[in-house]
């Protein structure tokens, strides 16, 4: 193909799709701000309103209502420091009409409320049941902030236990854990090692290396938790006599899969230590003297 015939396939492409964008684009048309009250939010939340606007590429800013496809009417009513801010959009196109509100606490928010509602219309959902939606307020970022600096964390915890099928009937225990745990909004994913130590020269032990799974019901300072794990380890059971044979000998501990599954509490989430009281039970996935053995642990955890 030659040069000439080339150039003249780019530009016209290049046309092509610069009038495709501009038919495709919507058209938009800000009334003034309608305000009740305090008359310094007017100005500054058309403006808001505008940027928001203009920072979606397929969306044109036009001077007069008639060349618009869209027009928005915002809207604030002042209530002292506070506002409520409004936002009303009329489709001229297909004669759709929606509405979206917030409450901001003074007019230092009212950037972030005019992007929220600006991407609460352009993305077709609701400013108040998203709140994943464009920006986030202030408070949301304080928590936010807070949050991540633990969003890493070490953890250890310890606790009395209660052995059952270990060669000796509820065999005295001391149960631990240490690992490094991810936080994830309502969810926390560890890597940890655990052990089930006997006590006053008990010989049984359970315990192993693998993953976890914390589960959150509140993104509250306090909330209630459940837990799973899953680990490769081992289990030994108490020699209850000394003249044991050989095949009971090697009976005695086997290597394995553990699985525990616990129910608690975690404090103090949104800061640098948080604290876990849990009541965790762990069951060894294999038979030792023809019993699975399992240990029910009371634990208290820091994670720092």
């Amino acid at each position: 193909m030659k040069l000439r015939q080339k150039t003249s396939l780019v530009l016209s492409f290049f046309s092509l799709f610069c009038f495709s964008s501009a038919a495709f684009s919507e058209k938009v048309f800000i009334e003034s701000t309608a305000v009740s009250g305090d008359s310094e939010y007017t100005k500054a939340f058309y403006e808001l309103i505008s940027q928001a606007v203009e920072s979606y590429e397929d969306q044109e800013l036009v001077t007069t209502e008639a060349d618009a496809n869209l027009v928005l009417s915002p809207k604030v009513i002042s209530l002292g420091e506070a506002a409520i801010v409004t936002l009303n959009s009329r489709n001229k196109k297909n004669g759709d009409i929606s509405s979206q509100k917030l409450k901001i606490r003074s007019i230092d928010e009212l950037d972030i409320a005019a992007e929220r509602l600006i991407d609460a219309l352009f993305q077709e959902k609701s400013v108040q049941d998203n709140s994943a939606v464009g920006q986030i307020t202030r408070d949301e970022q304080t928590i936010l902030a807070k949050r991540k600096k633990s969003m890493g964390r070490w953890f250890l915890g310890f606790g009395p236990a209660l052995a059952h099928n270990l060669g000796k009937d509820e065999a005295s225990l001391m149960h631990w854990v240490f690992g490094y745990a991810w936080e994830l909004d309502t969810a926390l994913l560890k890597l940890e090692v655990e052990g089930h130590d006997g006590t006053n020269g008990n010989d049984t032990n359970m315990g192993g290396l693998g993953f976890g799974y914390t589960h959150l019901f509140s993104l509250a300072n306090h909330s209630p938790i459940v837990t799973a794990d899953i680990l490769w380890g081992s289990a030994r059971s108490h020699k209850m006599m000394a003249s044991t044979s050989s095949t009971e000998m090697e009976d005695n501990e086997k290597d394995g899969f553990l699985l525990g599954l616990g129910a608690g509490y975690l404090f103090y989430r949104t800061s640098d230590v948080n604290l876990e009281t849990s009541l965790v039970y762990t069951h060894f996935l294999g038979e030792i003297n023809g019993k699975s053995p399992g240990s029910l642990a009371t634990r208290v955890s820091l994670y720092f």
